[in-house]
C-alpha cells in the first residue's frame, strides 16, 4: 500500500489552519529567534516568508492545546503564483481568548486523551482526529515553504532576464542574486525551526499512534518516498530540472542527454527526484521522462481502521516536509541563483 500524500487541490486544501500570534499561554520564543524571522519590508517575497513564519505557529503548542484552538476558528486562504490561483497561503488569526487554551496537556498526551475518552472507541476517534489535524498542518506548512521557495526562484529568474536584456547592469544583477541567496538562508533557518517543532509534536503523538495502531508508522516509513532506494538511469534526452516536483516550478538546470543519474520517488508521484551519481540532488523531472522511474503512487485509503491509515500517512507527510526542507537547503547554498542559468 502506498501512503504518499496526493497533490493538493483547492477543495482539500481549504483546511482549518489556526495561526496564533497572540493570546497564547506558550512562552514566547527567544528574542533572537523573533529577530531572525522578522519581516523585511524590502523583501520581494516578504508575504510568502510571513506566511511560512505564520505556519510554524501551527506547531507552537501541545497537540491537545492546538486541538482546542482549532475548534474555535481558522481557515486557509489562497495565494496567486505564476498567474494561477493555488492554495497554501495561511490566514493569521488573533484575538482568541486565553481561556481557549486552558486545556493544556497534563502528563502524556495519550494519558490525557484516555482520561477524556469514555471508552476505547472514543479514544481512537480522538487520536485519529488529532492526527488528521496534524496531517493537514503538515500539508499547510509544506505548501507555505514551497511557495516561498517558488517566489525566491522566480525573482532570480526575473533578475537574470533583466540582465540578459540589458535592463540591469551585470554587477547589479549579481548583487541582487547574492541578496536572494542570503534571504534563502533565512528561509532555511525558519524551515529548520518548523522542522524542530514538528519533531517535538511527533514526540507527543508517536507513542499514542503506536499504542493504538501498532506497526502503522513503520508501514508508513517503509512506503515514504525518502525510504526508496536510488535507481540508476541515463538521461534519454536533455531534461530541464525543476526546483520542486511540479510542472509549473522554476527550471534551475538541465541534465544533458546521456548523463548517468540516480532516480528516487518524489513527494509528487508524477515526478522523480534526480541525483548525481554521488547522491547530490539536482532537481526534479516528470516520471514519464524515464521508462522505468521509481514512482510512489497514492491509493484511496480504506474506510476501516482510519487511525492506522492516518498514522502511516503522517510519517509520509513528515518525510515530504523533510524533502521540501532539502529543496530550501539547496537554494540557500546557491542552487537556482546562479547568474548564468
Amino acid at each position: 500500500m502506498r501512503h504518499s500524500s496526493p497533490r493538493p487541490s483547492p477543495p482539500r486544501i481549504a483546511l482549518a489552519a489556526v495561526l496564533l500570534v497572540g493570546a497564547c499561554t506558550q512562552a514566547p520564543p527567544p528574542a533572537s529567534t523573533v529577530a531572525a524571522f522578522a519581516s523585511d519590508p524590502d523583501d520581494a517575497c516578504a508575504r510568502q516568508q510571513q506566511n511560512f513564519a505564520n505556519a510554524r505557529t501551527l506547531f507552537a503548542a501541545s497537540v491537545i492545546t492546538g486541538a482546542a484552538v482549532g475548534a474555535v476558528a481558522g481557515s486557509a486562504v489562497r495565494i496567486r503564483i505564476g498567474g494561477g490561483v493555488v492554495p497554501g497561503s495561511v490566514a493569521v488569526l488573533g484575538g482568541l481568548a486565553a481561556g481557549a487554551l486552558a486545556g493544556a496537556a497534563v502528563g502524556s498526551y495519550l494519558d490525557q486523551r484516555r482520561r477524556e475518552a469514555g471508552d476505547d472507541a472514543a479514544l481512537a476517534a480522538a487520536v485519529a482526529g488529532d492526527v488528521a489535524r496534524e496531517n493537514e498542518n503538515l500539508d499547510l506548512a509544506r505548501n507555505a515553504a514551497e511557495f516561498l521557495l517558488d517566489c525566491r526562484l522566480r525573482r532570480a529568474q526575473d533578475i537574470r532576464e533583466a540582465a540578459r536584456e540589458g535592463r540591469l547592469p551585470p554587477a547589479q544583477a549579481e548583487a541582487q542574486l547574492a541578496t536572494l541567496r542570503a534571504q534563502a538562508g533565512r528561509d532555511l533557518a525558519l524551515a529548520r525551526d518548523v522542522e524542530a517543532r514538528i519533531a517535538s509534536r511527533d514526540g507527543e503523538l508517536a507513542p499514542a499512534m503506536e499504542a493504538l495502531a501498532p506497526g502503522a508508522r513503520a508501514e508508513g516509513a517503509a512506503e515514504a518516498p525518502g525510504a526508496a532506494p536510488a535507481v540508476a538511469a541515463t538521461a534519454p534526452t536533455a531534461l530541464p530540472l525543476r526546483a520542486r516536483p511540479e510542472a509549473t516550478a522554476v527550471t534551475i538546470a538541465t541534465v544533458p542527454a546521456g548523463r548517468p543519474v540516480l532516480l528516487r520517488p518524489a513527494r509528487d508521484p508524477d515526478f522523480v527526484a534526480v541525483e548525481a551519481e554521488g547522491g547530490a540532488r539536482l532537481g526534479y523531472v516528470p516520471a514519464a521522462s524515464f521508462p522505468a522511474a521509481p514512482v510512489a503512487r497514492a491509493v484511496s485509503p480504506p474506510a476501516t481502521a482510519p487511525l492506522r491509515v492516518l498514522a502511516a500517512s503522517n510519517v509520509v507527510r513528515r518525510d515530504n516536509f523533510r524533502e521540501t526542507v532539502g529543496d530550501l537547503s539547496r537554494a540557500a547554498a546557491g542552487q537556482g541563483f546562479e547568474p548564468g542559468i
